[in-house]
């Protein structure tokens, strides 16, 4: 159970993640560095 819900928690974030920057992969590299610390 606990793994299904730490997924679950992570397709979220990756889908919340995905509407914000609309296919623009600019927008997504600044959400990833700024909002959690992942350098592209």
């Amino acid at each position: 159970m606990q793994g299904f819900w730490y997924r679950l928690l992570v397709d979220v974030k990756i889908m919340e993640i995905e509407r914000r920057c609309k296919g623009d992969v600019k927008l997504l590299r600044k959400i990833l560095r700024e909002e959690h610390g992942i350098d592209l």
